[in-house]
């Protein structure tokens, strides 16, 4: 929870981080209404995939209270390099699912689909499209496979209104207080959020989006073994003397280093095994948080096997990394709620916000809850007696999980995952 986490100061790094380029950074654009003024972010950003561009568009409604949703650059910037990243290809084994999913989630992308989801019944991908598409058939054929096709009720214009509304979180005085998780659910053609707030705060924003949101209460939180030895594994429990974390997987750059989550320990920060005084190295790079909410831990020797099973755990060798598919299981190796699997992925696109700011592009999921102490923790899928690393839990909301994708990590830290 937020209280057991350390000063977030950001510090020197030892990788090589790369710029991100300017036309990431987006347009600003003045747009008036009625005599109100309106600043929205515009990004337009291309992806690699089909060369798609997308762009926010802004939704007219009356204001809520006197405050303007605006679209924050740099959340903005973030947001498009983990699309960015995530459209590359995979450097790791993929599941039948997980292509299969990939597949279909390229062609939503170049049709301009809202979202997809998996139908449990006939075992068939969804893809979401907007309203405003020109009538479809009920099915297509992608990679040989039959895809169905449903309209959605809202628009690509009303999601971003929603999503910058919910990141601002100035719709009501003392909004900026609580945490939100949320993602669209393609499934049910909704912006699903899970907060902490009381109902009276979230009351005006629900009101101005009836059809589209829904709000859920309850314990939400970034979530921050024992004795772990030399060379050091992912799913331990590790501390600096006052947080406590998970360590999540070792990856290679300029050298090993092994990853947790970014608002757990500061910059240059010594971290230890919790059960004991054995460091575990040294904090060598925090990427922006709360953009990204990773940092990876030096100096120390770091193995290429996990965490797996009770409070005393056993280990298992990591054997490759790739994304995770909407629709599928998956397992989450904590410190404080050990393995937890069954927990099944719903979204590649959500948020989570909270006092810190927003960290967006997130895998939610669903399944048994991590708690405080998990952050960090590896997100895996079993095969061939191995493990292969989909990415690394950081929040929790109610019954649903949120976790960094492989590819960010990845990317950002110019690294492949370690597995020798």
């Amino acid at each position: 929870m937020r209280s057991r986490h350390a000063d977030r100061t950001l510090g020197q790094s030892d990788f090589s981080f790369s710029t991100l380029p300017e036309k990431l950074l987006g347009k600003w654009e003045r747009m008036r209404f009625k005599g109100r003024s309106l600043s929205l972010a515009v990004a337009a950003v291309s992806v690699s995939v089909g060369g798609v561009v997308l762009a926010g568009q802004p939704s007219v409604a009356q204001p809520l209270d006197t405050t303007v949703a605006v679209a924050d650059p740099a959340l903005t910037a973030a947001r498009a390099m983990k699309e960015e990243a995530a459209a590359s290809a995979p450097d790791g084994p993929q599941t039948a699912l997980e292509k299969k999913f990939s597949q279909v989630d390229d062609y939503a992308t170049k049709a301009g689909g809202l979202g997809v989801y998996l139908d449990k019944a006939t075992g068939k991908y969804v893809v979401r499209m907007p309203r405003t598409a020109k009538a479809t058939a009920k099915s297509v054929r992608v990679a040989g496979a039959e895809t169905g096709v449903q309209q959605s009720r809202t628009t690509e214009a009303e999601l971003t209104a929603v999503r910058t509304e919910l990141e601002g979180r100035q719709w009501k005085s003392g909004a900026k207080k609580y945490s939100y998780g949320f993602h669209y659910d393609a499934q049910r053609d909704k912006v699903s959020v899970t907060t902490n707030a009381p109902a009276a705060v979230m009351q005006p924003l629900l009101a101005k989006y009836p059809a589209l949101l829904e709000a859920k209460y309850g314990n939400v939180g970034r979530d921050t073994r024992q004795s772990d030895p030399a060379p050091h594994r992912g799913g331990a429990s590790i501390t600096n003397g006052t947080s406590v974390c998970t360590s999540g997987f070792t990856i290679t750059s300029t050298a090993r280093y092994m990853v947790t989550a970014g608002h757990c320990f500061a910059q240059g920060q010594r971290v230890y095994s919790s059960g004991g005084e054995q460091l575990w190295g040294t904090v060598r790079n925090r990427a922006s948080f709360p953009y990204y909410d990773f940092e990876a831990i030096g100096g120390g020797t770091y193995g290429s096997v996990i965490y797996v099973g009770n409070s005393t755990g056993r280990t298992i060798l990591v054997s490759g990394a790739s994304d995770p598919a909407v629709g599928a299981a998956y397992c989450r190796s904590g410190q404080t709620t050990y393995e937890k699997c069954s927990q099944v992925v719903t979204s590649l696109h959500a948020q989570f916000c909270d006092e810190s700011g927003c960290t967006p592009e997130l895998i939610s999921y669903e399944g048994p809850a991590g708690q405080g102490g998990d952050s960090g923790a590896p997100m895996y899928q079993y095969v061939n007696g191995t493990v292969q690393i989909r990415g690394m839990h950081i929040a929790h909301a109610n019954e649903v999980q949120y976790a960094e994708r492989w590819t960010t990590i990845r990317s950002v830290f110019k690294a492949s995952i370690a597995i020798k």
